[in-house]
């Protein structure tokens, strides 16, 4: 009787979890509109090794920013990945040979992204949904600097600990009612 009762559950507040789940996708849409306004290229900031030739064509310019081997890379990690920087306060500035341009692909292969509406919301259910969150927030601080700490706040409180826990109280509310019904 307790596969039963949890199956009984689970179809009773189908109703009650789709109305949840609306308000999860709606908020999920919101964020990741606000995040697609505000970031959007900004984790493709890599600082850039400076030409020597100052009178180099657009062309040979072009070239020169896209070639990765002019990119700064950490040479202590083992990633391959260049290290972002941003051009406001308190986001990671280039050394002095070097300067911050939107250049290249995004990062994590272009999977972590706010370029579009699209990359944006699987970027901000990554955020809700807390799987490896940390990486996407080190990544926005080093581009566009500490400000950006109160909407990873507002997302992974309201997000994650609000939303989420909403659906489980749904279902255990729903598990609870079931279990009387099947007790008396």
């Amino acid at each position: 009787s307790g596969l039963k009762t949890i199956i009984n559950a689970l179809l009773h507040s189908f109703k009650q979890l789709a109305e949840v789940m609306t308000l999860t996708i709606f908020c999920l849409m919101v964020f990741a509109l606000f995040a697609l306004q505000v970031y959007k290229g900004e984790l493709r900031n890599k600082c850039v090794l400076k030409m020597d030739d100052h009178n180099a064509s657009y062309e040979v310019w072009y070239n020169w920013t896209a070639d990765p081997g002019n990119w700064w890379y950490n040479n202590k990690s083992s990633s391959t990945e260049p290290l972002l920087c941003g051009n406001v306060t308190g986001s990671r500035h280039c050394p002095s040979k070097y300067t911050c341009l939107c250049v290249g692909d995004n990062p994590n292969f272009g999977y972590t992204s706010f370029d579009n509406f699209l990359w944006s919301m699987l970027t901000t259910f990554q955020l809700i949904t807390l799987d490896y969150w940390e990486n996407v927030y080190n990544m926005i601080l080093s581009a566009c600097g500490p400000i950006s700490v109160s909407f990873f706040t507002v997302v992974v409180f309201f997000g994650s600990f609000y939303l989420i826990n909403l659906m489980l109280a749904v279902v255990a509310l729903s598990y609870e009612e079931e279990a009387e019904i099947t007790q008396e």
